[in-house]
C-alpha cells in the first residue's frame, strides 16, 4: 500500500538540520564547510525544506558568472567574509590538483558481521562503507542507508573492475566497484571582476545574487549533460552557486537551492506542462521521491549530492520553468509517497 507523507526536519545520524553555508564564521572554519560538501549529509534550509546541491558542469578551466543586480561573493558561504564589487566575475583555479582515489570491490550491499568474518576467512581484509541518508516524514524515520562490504582495494577503477569480475565469478556474488576518496582535490579558486577586484580562497568560492538569479555563461549540456561537452548556453539559476576544485583538479560549478526550487527546474523535463493539473501534481510528488531516494547514493567523490543529467535528474535551471509545473510543485510542497508500514520512499 502507498500512503502520503510530509517532509519534516530530523536530527539523526546522517542528517544535518542547517543549510549548507548557513553557519557563522565563528562556528565553522572554511575547511569544515568544504568537508561538509563532501560528506553527502542531508540538509534543510531554515524554512524546513531540504537543501540540495546539484552539479551544473565540471572540468572547466574558466567560468563566468553575473547577476542583473550584482553578486555577493562569499569565499566560505554565509556567515563569513563578503565582497560586493562588479556584476560579472570570471573564476579560475590555480594549482589544481586531482583527488586521490582508491577503488574497492563491493561484495554485499547489506553487510553484517557474519559476512565480514566469511570474507576474512577467504583471505581478504574487508571494510565497510555507509551510503544513503536518514530523514523524517511526519514522525516516521526514513532510513535509506546501506552498508557496503568491500574487499580487494585497487589503485585504478579499471583494475578494480577486473578484480570485481574475477571475484564475482569465483564466489558467485553480485560484485561492483565503489570509490573511496583518500584525499580531496586541492587548489585555489580565484574570482576577478572587470575592475580587477580579486577574491582568492582554498577549495571553494560561493556566489549569491543581489537580484533573483545567478547567470552562468556557456553551461555545458546536451545528450550527456555535464558529461559530454557538445553544446553550451547561458543559463540562470535560483539559490546560490559555488565553484569548487573537482576531482579532476579543474572547476566544478554547483547550484545549492531548496528542493522545491530545484523541482521547478526538473518537472518540465519529465511531463508536458499542459497536462492536467492533477497529473502535474502526481509527477511533482514522484519527482520528489526520486530526488530524495538518490541523495547519498552516488557522486561519492564530488562536492555535491546530485548531477543535472539523466544519471540523476535532468535540470536546466530557471529557463526550463513553466508556470503550471511551478504551481504543481508549490501545491505539493514537501509531499512524498511512502510504503505503508515503514517501507520507506516509493522510488
Amino acid at each position: 500500500m502507498i500512503v502520503p507523507g510530509k517532509l519534516v526536519p530530523l536530527v539523526a545520524a546522517g542528517a544535518l538540520v542547517v543549510g549548507i553555508g548557513a553557519l557563522g564564521a565563528d562556528e565553522m572554519s572554511g575547511d569544515d564547510k568544504l568537508r561538509l560538501l563532501y560528506s553527502h549529509r542531508f540538509s534543510f534550509t531554515r524554512e524546513g525544506l531540504p537543501l540540495v546541491t546539484v552539479e551544473i558542469m565540471h572540468g572547466q578551466k574558466s567560468v563566468v558568472l553575473s547577476g542583473d543586480k550584482g553578486l555577493r561573493v562569499l569565499p566560505d558561504g554565509d556567515g563569513g567574509a563578503e565582497v560586493r564589487a562588479g556584476a560579472e566575475w570570471t573564476v579560475t583555479v590555480e594549482g589544481g590538483r586531482p583527488a586521490e582515489v582508491r577503488w574497492w570491490t563491493v561484495v554485499s550491499r547489506h553487510a553484517g558481521d557474519a559476512e565480514a568474518a566469511q570474507w576474512k576467512a577467504r583471505g581478504f581484509a574487508p571494510r565497510t562503507f555507509e551510503t544513503g541518508i536518514v530523514f523524517g516524514v511526519e514522525g516516521d524515520v526514513i532510513d535509506s542507508r546501506d552498508v557496503y562490504l568491500a574487499v580487494a582495494p585497487a589503485a585504478t577503477e579499471a583494475a578494480a573492475g577486473r578484480s570485481a569480475a574475477e571475484i564475482a565469478r569465483k564466489y558467485q556474488v553480485d560484485a561492483f566497484v565503489h570509490p573511496e576518496l583518500l584525499r580531496r582535490p586541492e587548489g585555489t579558486i580565484v574570482a576577478r571582476d572587470a575592475a580587477g577586484t580579486t577574491v582568492r580562497n582554498a577549495g571553494t568560492v560561493w556566489f549569491a545574487p543581489l537580484g533573483e538569479a545567478i547567470v552562468v555563461k556557456d553551461v555545458v549540456h546536451g545528450g550527456g549533460g555535464a558529461k559530454v561537452a557538445e553544446k553550451r548556453e547561458t543559463r540562470s539559476y535560483r539559490g546560490r552557486v559555488y565553484l569548487a576544485v573537482g576531482q579532476d583538479g579543474f572547476l566544478t560549478v554547483v547550484n545549492a537551492l531548496p528542493e522545491n526550487e530545484l523541482l521547478m527546474g526538473i518537472l518540465p523535463s519529465e511531463i508536458f506542462p499542459d497536462a492536467p493539473m492533477d497529473a502535474l501534481k502526481a509527477q511533482a510528488v514522484a519527482a520528489r521521491d526520486e530526488l530524495l531516494a538518490k541523495i547519498g547514493t552516488r557522486h561519492f567523490l564530488d562536492p555535491f549530492l546530485l548531477c543535472s543529467t539523466q544519471h540523476c535528474q535532468v535540470y536546466g535551471g530557471m529557463a526550463e520553468e513553466q508556470s503550471r509545473t511551478n504551481r504543481a510543485v508549490a501545491e505539493t510542497r514537501g509531499e512524498v509517497l511512502l510504503r505503508d508500514g515503514g517501507g520507506g520512499l516509493v522510488p
